[in-house]
């Protein structure tokens, strides 16, 4: 399945490791949480007000008409584990 991004948008396109982030304006914040072969575990902190959705279930909240708030559990923190 391809994005279809607004005309005016463009893609950022990073390299980033696992316990690295980026940031989004001043108030979210993506942090790659693992890396198991082809799939990313993403972590994304946002203020409650941010909806934050994959593209299938934004897609099936259209569809349907039904409200969503947000696909995700509330990020609380974000905690980098130690190696030893």
């Amino acid at each position: 399945m391809q994005a279809t991004l607004r005309k005016e948008a463009r893609m950022l396109s990073l390299i980033r490791r696992r316990g690295q982030r980026i940031r989004v304006g001043d108030d979210i914040e993506v942090v790659v949480v693992n890396v198991d072969g082809n799939e990313i575990r993403l972590g994304i902190a946002a203020p409650p007000e941010v909806r934050v959705l994959r593209p299938e279930a934004h897609e099936k909240a259209q569809r349907h008409s039904t409200p969503v708030v947000s696909d995700t559990a509330p990020v609380v923190r974000y905690r980098r584990s130690r190696r030893t």
